[in-house]
């Protein structure tokens, strides 16, 4: 099963829904930054109507203490999470269905981080998360980048960023700053260099 099973029914849910100025379908996901971490679900129209607004806890497969995980990304209603900053899993919490990536198979030192992104390639009709690996003791060192398709279910490898960056964003998660959708090409702000997705 598919994370959206229809590619049809997708592309016209997504036009209704970015159309729609009444908020009665919408829903708002907050995350608590506790030592367990929670998701809950409450409707966007009850927030700006009510003074006091009721959230449902949402039921994530990635409920594990032991494992490294957050939430790295969010992109059509899909949430990318990052686990252990090995691979990235994707779920769509209106249909609850997930998709786990296989694993990077970084060969990094201890110490080392991977940021991710979520994105959608509407060229090739296909979710794309990007994860940059990089040593937080090398602030001038490459950045390895890889490129996960949901469509193939792999991994590939593109070009290395030229320059290191600080991925961080008020979180305890590294992630990566992307555009909702992209094409097949992609410009990072620190360079002039465009690379293939």
């Amino acid at each position: 099963m598919s994370l959206i099973s229809d590619p049809y029914f997708m592309k016209k849910h997504l036009h209704l829904s970015t159309r729609s100025t009444h908020f009665t379908h919408h829903r708002i996901i907050l995350s608590d930054t506790t030592a367990e971490f929670h998701l809950k679900s409450c409707s966007l129209s009850s927030l700006f109507n009510s003074p006091s607004t009721i959230c449902d806890d949402l039921n994530y497969p990635v409920k594990n203490k032991i494992s490294s995980y957050g939430i790295v990304g969010s992109c059509n209603g899909l949430l990318c999470f990052a686990i252990k900053g090995d691979c990235a899993l994707l779920w769509n919490p209106s249909t609850r269905v997930s998709k786990k990536s296989p694993p990077l198979g970084n060969n990094w030192r201890s110490g080392c981080f991977t940021a991710f992104g979520l994105g959608y390639d509407h060229v090739t009709e296909d979710y794309k998360v990007v994860a940059v690996f990089y040593d937080p003791n090398e602030i001038y060192s490459e950045c390895k980048v890889k490129v996960y398709s949901m469509a193939t279910n792999s991994w590939r490898k593109i070009q290395d960023f030229p320059y290191g960056f600080s991925p961080y964003q008020n979180s305890g998660h590294p992630q990566l700053s992307l555009s909702p959708t992209f094409t097949t090409r992609v410009t990072p702000y620190l360079t002039t260099t465009e690379y293939s997705l």
